[in-house]
């Protein structure tokens, strides 16, 4: 006759298998969360419906669409498209008799495979991966958009993560809300193809990893350590010296085995881009090996070193002001149980001192046009994880604790001054600022101008057009490329640079006219008009002002209308004579567009 079982046997077996089913139900809550933190951020980072990109990020938004395509990381095929239309972009350059990206192409070849379904798309539909046609070149900007968003909204999982093993739930959320829509995370790196987005998550993971293996010692923690590394370093050189925290944090096991997989998995993910580098361009850095004629440690770094930080118009402090709470979070380092994390943490800081010093040496230390400290944007996890230890213990909303309450309405303060002015970058930047009265390549000291800075500017200029909603209304005209709108008194009018697109939507094939009225700058020039990449009319443009009016048979579908000063334009501070600071090439001012 079989004994039944002691009770005390019985009742702790329930409670094991009532604690597993807790676990278990906390686990699948604990994922739920994620995904819907990874789709709410998703569709705020689109909500905009636009790319803010430049030359810069171009070559990582074609060079999937080539692989896919040609099997190739030369971009000889869209070259010749930029050829055929006046254009001589910057962002390809010319090595060993082909074109290739100027900047790195780790971020491209790692998002090639969410290329797969647009691509296969676009195949089976019959339209062809050319620039020439507007819905491929949609595609282009819509794939764009939506991966830096991904890349960007990834980047924010992975520190919600990495805070949760080191601060309480409730900090972990509003910290992630401040790294993910209160820094360049929301208005650089979710916003198009830039490196800095890729460097953001790369270093997330890596941060998450460290943090992870403090508690749990899996092997497979130090290589992948080790592979982040080398796709970091080759992402974006310059951002390297931020790998000097993980490096220490390895050589701090004083494990050989694990200091060996660490070296070996960082060499496996660095020889294709090491030997793609040395092949084309002959140097370790690549296209970036420019850089470093550009760079230079003088007097003048001190000057830049402030600027990234407190300037108005470039300094981090003044962009994401909530980053102040990261300087007190240095001093509560301290209070880190784990002695290798503590040291983790430690030379993070000076990491990051270096990154900000390195940056302060580049003769563009200003970061050309952008929107704040573009060049800072990697080092943005790091800045939240020294946040959220700024937190514990001086915040809360208790009257009788006055201090915890000026803390947290100091935080929730600047929180909110970041996401606006973030949301501003977003929504209202159109880069004139940087343009206008005199760029900022050629007159960096704007970065200290008080009186015009580039977030007022933005904000009082209004709303950008959401480009990607015009596309669907068939009776908008949207000049891509334009300065935007002015008023000439009741007439809005927009000026050109040497090349302008108009994409127009068709929903049959007929005839069509374009017609508006012009004025070329300076001096008459003729104005060449290309349907779908075939030339479709020409006309000299007086400075008097002329009447456009353009017969087109467009197809069913997008249109690629372009409009092209033949020639080139001219800038105002150019003209022999002149007084204007206007650095903007113009060609012709356009007024009263339609197609009818």
């Amino acid at each position: 006759m079989a004994r039944a079982l002691p009770e005390t046997y019985v009742n702790a077996s329930k409670r094991v298998a009532i604690t597993s089913l807790i676990n278990r139900a906390a686990s699948i809550l604990s994922k739920k969360r994620l995904i819907l933190l990874l789709l709410a951020l998703l569709l705020i980072y689109n909500i905009n419906f636009r790319t803010i990109g430049s030359g810069d990020t171009t070559p990582a938004s074609l060079l999937p669409f080539n692989v896919l395509e040609y099997h190739s990381l030369t971009l000889d095929h869209f070259y010749s498209y930029y050829v055929s239309i006046g254009l001589t972009p910057y962002y390809i350059v010319n090595e060993k008799g082909v074109y290739v990206s100027m900047y790195p192409i780790v971020t491209p070849l790692l998002i090639t495979p969410f290329y797969l379904i647009p691509y296969e798309l676009l195949k089976l539909t019959g339209y062809p991966i050319n620039l020439v046609d507007p819905v491929f070149s949609l595609t282009v900007s819509w794939m764009e958009k939506l991966c830096a968003s991904f890349i960007a909204s990834l980047s924010a999982i992975f520190v919600y993560l990495s805070l949760r093993r080191i601060v309480d739930e409730k900090i972990v959320f509003i910290c992630t809300i401040a790294y993910a829509l209160g820094t360049a995370t929301f208005s650089i790196s979710s916003q198009g193809l830039w490196q800095q987005g890729l460097s953001e998550l790369l270093l997330s993971i890596m941060i998450y990893v460290i943090i992870k293996n403090e508690s749990t010692d899996d092997l497979i923690n130090i290589p992948l350590i080790g592979a982040l590394s080398g796709l970091f370093f080759f992402n974006r050189p310059s951002d390297g010296i931020l790998l000097l925290p993980a490096i220490i944090y390895v050589l701090s096991l004083k494990n050989y085995k694990k200091i060996f997989l660490f070296l070996i998995s960082a060499i496996a993910a660095s020889i294709p881009f090491f030997g793609y580098n040395y092949y084309y361009f002959r140097n370790i850095f690549g296209g970036y090996g420019s850089l470093l004629s550009i760079f230079a440690f003088n007097w003048g770094a001190a000057s830049n070193f402030l600027g990234l930080l407190i300037s108005p118009n470039r300094g981090i402090f003044v962009y994401t002001p909530i980053a102040l709470f990261s300087l007190a979070g240095l001093f509560c380092i301290k209070k880190i149980n784990l002695p290798r994390l503590r040291t983790f943490l430690y030379v993070s800081a000076v990491a990051m001192f270096l990154q900000v010093l390195v940056y302060s040496c580049f003769t563009i230390w200003w970061a050309g046009y952008s929107y704040g400290p573009r060049f800072l944007a990697g080092m943005l996890p790091l800045v939240v994880m020294f946040i959220s230890l700024s937190l514990p213990g001086n915040i809360g909303f208790k009257a009788k604790d006055k201090r915890k309450v000026a803390i947290s309405a100091a935080f929730i303060s600047l929180l909110l001054i970041s996401i606006s002015i973030q949301a501003i970058g977003v929504f209202y930047y159109k880069a004139d600022w940087d343009s206008f009265p005199v760029s900022i390549d050629a007159a960096p000291w704007r970065v200290w101008d008080f009186h015009d800075t580039q977030i007022g500017r933005s904000f009082s200029d209004g709303l950008c057009q959401m480009t990607f909603l015009n596309i669907f209304n068939p009776n908008s005209i949207n000049i891509i490329g334009s300065y935007g709108d002015e008023q000439w008194g009741s007439t809005t009018t927009q000026w050109l640079p040497n090349t302008s697109y108009i994409f127009y939507r068709s929903a049959i094939d007929h005839n069509v006219n374009l017609t508006f009225n012009a004025l070329s700058f300076y001096e008459d020039r003729p104005m060449m008009i290309y349907l779908n990449g075939r030339p479709a009319y020409e006309q000299l443009i007086n400075v008097s002002g002329s009447s456009v009016d353009v017969p087109l048979h467009v197809e069913n579908g997008y249109n690629n209308i372009t409009i092209y000063a033949i020639g080139g334009g001219q800038s105002p501070k150019d003209i022999p004579g002149s007084t204007s600071d206007d650095p903007r090439i113009l060609s012709f001012a356009i007024q009263n567009i339609k197609i009818v």
